[in-house]
């Protein structure tokens, strides 16, 4: 249940290099002089809420850059064009449903996103899959108890947790994980 927005996600099939997770990070810090390209290699789903291809302003339907995969609002997730466009979330149980496509079931992949919260205090969701039923595979970054975590749970069960202090509620944050089976 974030409270806060999401102004962009990207999830790849594979485990990105650090050289790699710099370049998404430099190509998107500046929403509106891009330095670099996104990488694009295993890139299967780019929302991007700045972009007019992507999300037009209005309405429930948000699409993804690449793959064609289409998203929906729910439950009153809303827009915001301060920064160029960002998807804002109340808090309580608004999330864009993204399908149960296979590429957004790797089982490598990095997850990447800018994400600004309101507070630190609740548990943030910020992006997500999970499987159907118990010990299915899934992945999240989450914000919770004062920690920033990528979370895994591959599809023998085996739940695996990256994490590290987080404490701004203030600034954009851009969040990556990435897992190489």
């Amino acid at each position: 249940n974030l409270k806060g927005s999401i102004g962009e996600v990207k999830i790849y099939n594979c485990d990105l290099s650090a050289a790699e997770v710099l370049q998404n990070y430099n190509s998107t810090k500046k929403r509106y002089v891009p330095e670099e390209n996104i990488v694009t290699n295993g890139l299967v789903l780019h929302l991007d809420a700045a972009n007019y291809s992507c999300y037009v302003g209005t309405g429930i339907t948000s699409n993804s850059l690449v793959g064609g995969i289409a998203g929906t609002l729910v439950n009153g997730t809303g827009f915001s064009a301060i920064g160029g466009g960002a998807f804002f979330f109340d808090g309580t149980n608004d999330y864009i449903n993204l399908g149960n496509s296979s590429v957004l079931k790797p089982t490598v992949l990095s997850v990447g996103c800018y994400f600004k919260i309101n507070t630190i205090g609740a548990v943030h969701v910020i992006v997500g899959k999970q499987g159907p039923g118990a010990g299915a595979a899934s992945y999240a970054i989450v914000v919770q108890s004062g920690k920033l975590h990528f979370r895994i749970c591959n599809s023998s069960g085996t739940e695996y947790n990256a994490s590290s202090d987080f404490s701004d509620s203030t600034n954009y944050n851009y969040a990556l994980g990435t897992y190489d089976g």
